[in-house]
């Protein structure tokens, strides 16, 4: 601000509260700016639970094996809680496997009931990458569209000192 003279008390005093109301705006934009990237970066480190493949032709009386995976997105996850199940009637689960599973330790076994499935279990020390949870044994027991989704109960614990459950993206499939 440049005083001239001349000016009276009130030119002054307008000028100085030009200048607090520009500090206030300038301050509100770096709050803005500040939280924006603060949530922003939290929602790209967000876990995703998806079905592999995403989309498949499967004809009446054929089986298929759709692998449920995870892609922690550089977070280290120890335990996880994965429930869904088959939207439409022309398929059924017909088996639940773990073989090979990121998940080493399983409180229960995975289920099914043949149109809902569930895998319950962690890893000691953690996991970080993408992997597969488990598998499912699907017959199509006529033509016809048929999804598979994630249930919203899901739940995925980053390995930390007290138990945090991590953001996650739920991807479903078609067939």
């Amino acid at each position: 601000a440049h005083f001239y003279f001349g000016e009276t008390p009130k030119d002054i005093t307008k000028i100085f509260k030009d200048l607090i109301v520009r500090q206030k705006s300038i301050c509100f934009i770096i709050l803005l700016s500040t939280f924006y990237f603060l949530f922003s970066t939290q929602a790209a480190n967000a876990a995703t639970l998806y079905f592999f493949p995403q989309n498949i032709d499967v004809f009446e009386g054929e089986n298929v094996i759709v692998e449920v995976r995870l892609n922690t997105d550089g977070e280290t996850i120890n335990a996880v809680e994965v429930e869904g199940g088959l939207t439409g009637e022309n398929m059924t689960i017909d088996s639940a496997d773990t073989s090979n599973s990121l998940v080493r330790v399983f409180i229960e076994p995975a289920q099914t009931d043949g149109k809902k499935f569930r895998f319950i279990g962690g890893t000691p020390g953690g996991f970080n990458g993408a992997g597969i949870i488990g598998r499912l044994n699907l017959t199509a027991s006529a033509i016809g569209d048929n999804s598979i989704l994630f249930n919203e109960l899901v739940k995925v614990f980053a390995n930390t000192e007290k138990p945090t459950e991590s953001i996650v993206k739920l991807l479903g499939a078609t067939f």
